[in-house]
């Protein structure tokens, strides 16, 4: 009789409600990364479990994303806000000109890549400069500081970068011509890509 009351309470759909019970109340309770920016704005439609998900999901399918983002940057006056996706630490969004200096000069050393990061780019990147942090980066770096030398530099600002340039604009004069009947939108951002690495591969 007993193990017949247990077998009731103990059914598929009971551990399965128990399990999803379980996990949603594990996604709503904050985590350390979450307390550590709880001070920082957030963008509106931060919903308990979801958090951002659904605003970011929207900006992205309608291809605003980037305006959806400038708009919060203006709205906290390049103030640094954060961004939450489930399942995903928080993100910070710095966008003054003093905070990009920060990261990427005065306090560097202080914003090594997460794993997750170079993880998500190591099949396209594998163990390379821009890919990487701490000790391995800064062997790379300093190899290919010898590269970048004041001469190296004039030869690509002097005859390389005039040389692509006139390879783009003969490029583009003839996309304008054969574009120019069917009205058909140039990505120039591709175009400008290509140019960049054309440039970096020759020098």
């Amino acid at each position: 009789m007993k193990l017949d009351a247990m077998s009731a309470w103990v059914s598929p759909t009971s551990i399965a409600v128990s399990c999803v019970a379980a996990l949603l109340v594990y996604l709503a309770i904050p985590s350390a990364h979450d307390r550590a920016v709880k001070h920082l704005p957030t963008p509106e439609g931060d919903y308990p479990i979801l958090r951002h998900t659904l605003e970011i999901i929207k900006a992205q399918k309608s291809g605003k994303f980037v305006d959806w983002a400038l708009k919060y940057c203006r709205k906290y006056k390049g103030k640094p806000w954060s961004l939450r996706i489930v399942g995903k630490y928080p993100a910070i969004v710095v966008c003054s000109p003093e905070a990009f200096e920060d990261i990427q000069k005065t306090q560097f050393d202080a914003f090594d890549k997460s794993p997750f990061v170079s993880e998500a780019l190591y099949d396209v990147l594998g163990q390379g400069i821009f890919a990487i942090s701490g000790p391995l980066w800064q062997h790379q770096r300093k190899t290919a500081s010898h590269l970048f030398t004041a001469q190296m530099m004039q030869y690509a600002m002097e005859v390389v970068v005039p040389d692509k340039g006139e390879e783009l604009a003969k490029r583009l004069n003839g996309i304008c011509l054969t574009e120019k009947e069917s009205e058909r939108v140039v990505n120039m951002k591709r175009l400008l890509d290509l140019y960049t690495m054309d440039i970096f591969a020759k020098v």
